[in-house]
């Protein structure tokens, strides 16, 4: 019974064990149900996080390929509107790419071109399909720089024709790694032909320039002297290396006066030029004396153009020295005569006669004929009435003034005078030529720029009005009469209506 008991007891112990291993599985099961409801809860927020990023990237990655269709197609355009034939190139030299300037330009479509090595393109020249493979494995080997290469050829078009283009290549990179080369080619025949037309006009120009009758000196916008002509040179001496690059003023042939044929040296007279450009914004032309390399002086005509910017003048000149050099023997001569004429006619020394020795072989004759003219005048003098007479009957107007006189009011006039203007000689006498009746505007300046000239005897045509209303021109040569000093004590006009 004993044993039966303890059996019980165990059972039950054991009973009781097992209830609290089950109650303990029982919590655990609980614990592990709440467990795993948790991790599902937070599983699902990560998938739900997961899922808003994929959602997210997604939207990125569609406006990422959105940009780069619109950069392909941005780039596109650039390549389809290029201003020249472009082609992409790969690694192996094959062209991948063209766009459809080789059909407009040269009439290639992108068939003929795409999948060709360069030295396979039909534009290539057969008997310079040598060079272009040679020049080609220079330009791989060269493309890694980074430089553009720049090159001329000769290429051909689909008709036939030879066309002269200008390439240019550069490597096509990506990062670090070359993938090809991009060319771009510019068709420049027309260009080119231009070119070789201006250099035939250049080349033309210039030899125009080296042999033209009339000396050329050119300045560049800053007034250096960039040009000469042969004729300059063998007109004054001067080399081209002794004037190129130094300006008007500081140049060997400047001279201080152009005596004995003009009182102003080039200084002065090339500031005329100058000042009369400025103010007409046009050519200017004068007389310019020069130094010459041996020291004489050179009068030259010279016409001054300007070009371009700032001082650049281009100078065209003849040489007129010996024009000048006559004038002064004709004026020599001509006061020789007029000496004589003027002991004559205004002291009646009809004795006086033309000193012939001082005459130049050309005016021996114009001497002798009017010594002949004087003897006649003396031996009929008489009859005439006295020089007085002569004067007052002669076809020409003739008037006088005295030198002192700062008014230059008309002491003497014959009787000529009336019957060219109309009026009386009490309407003339005792006003200077400005102030006569019958003078005009055009004719006060005419004689304003003439008036310095008086003592070279100048000749010159201005218009008058006469006493009826008539328009004249009449021809003025001044004449001087000196004492036995050679001081000039007055001027004579001698006047003759040219009007016919």
């Amino acid at each position: 019974m004993m044993i039966k008991k303890n059996s019980y007891d165990r059972i039950e112990k054991d009973l009781e064990d097992f209830k609290r291993v089950l109650d303990s599985l029982k919590k655990n099961r609980e614990q592990i149900a709440s467990t795993m409801d948790e991790n599902e809860s937070k599983i699902e927020g990560v998938l739900n996080d997961l899922v808003e990023d994929v959602k997210d990237q997604l939207t990125e990655l569609r406006e990422d390929k959105r940009k780069v269709i619109e950069n392909m197609k941005f780039t596109e355009n650039i390549i389809e509107n290029s201003p020249g034939m472009l082609a992409v190139i790969d690694k192996e030299d094959k062209w991948i790419k063209v766009n459809s300037a080789w059909t407009s330009t040269w009439g290639w479509s992108p068939k003929k071109l795409l999948g060709n090595r360069t030295i396979e393109q039909p534009f290539i020249l057969p008997e310079r399909a040598k060079d272009v493979e040679e020049e080609n494995k220079l330009i791989l080997e060269k493309i890694p720089s980074g430089e553009i290469l720049k090159s001329q050829r000769e290429l051909l078009a689909k008709d036939g024709s030879k066309r002269v283009a200008l390439v240019m290549e550069k490597a096509l990179r990506h990062q670090e790694e070359i993938l090809g080369r991009v060319m771009i080619i510019m068709d420049i025949t027309e260009f080119r032909k231009r070119e070789e037309e201006l250099e035939a006009a250049r080349k033309f120009n210039q030899s125009l320039i080296e042999n033209l009758p009339a000396a050329i000196w050119m300045s560049d916008e800053v007034g250096r002297c960039c040009l000469i002509n042969d004729e300059f040179t063998r007109l004054l001496g001067w080399e081209k290396d002794e004037l190129i690059g130094k300006r008007a003023f500081d140049s060997p042939f400047v001279c201080r006066s152009g005596l004995p044929y003009m009182g102003v040296g080039y200084t002065d007279a090339i500031r005329k030029l100058w000042d009369a450009i400025a103010e007409k914004r046009s050519v200017a032309a004068g007389e310019v004396p020069y130094g010459t390399k041996d020291g004489q002086i050179r009068i030259l005509k010279t016409i001054e153009i300007p070009y371009g910017k700032g001082m650049s003048r281009l100078d065209v000149s003849i040489d007129v020295t010996e024009l000048r050099e006559r004038e002064l023997e004709i004026k020599r001569n001509l006061v020789l005569l007029r000496d004589g004429i003027d002991r004559v006619a205004q002291e009646g020394e009809l004795s006086a006669r033309v000193d012939m020795d001082s005459l130049g072989d050309d005016y021996k004759r114009m001497g002798e004929n009017a010594n002949r003219i004087f003897d006649v005048l003396e031996s009929k003098v008489k009859e005439l009435g006295g020089a007085q007479s002569i004067i007052e009957n002669i076809p020409v107007g003739i008037v006088t003034y005295k030198a002192d006189d700062p008014e230059r009011k008309w002491s003497r006039i014959n009787s000529t005078m009336e019957r060219i203007t109309g009026y009386g000689i009490s309407e003339m006498l005792g006003k200077k030529i400005e102030s006569q009746p019958f003078n005009t505007d055009k004719a006060t300046k005419i004689i304003e720029e003439q008036r310095e000239k008086y003592d070279e005897m100048p000749a010159f045509e201005i218009p008058w009005i006469t006493k009826g209303g008539f328009h004249i021109v009449v021809r003025i040569n001044v004449g001087t009469i000196k004492d036995e000093s050679g001081k000039v004590t007055e001027y004579i006009f001698v006047i003759e209506d040219v009007t016919q």
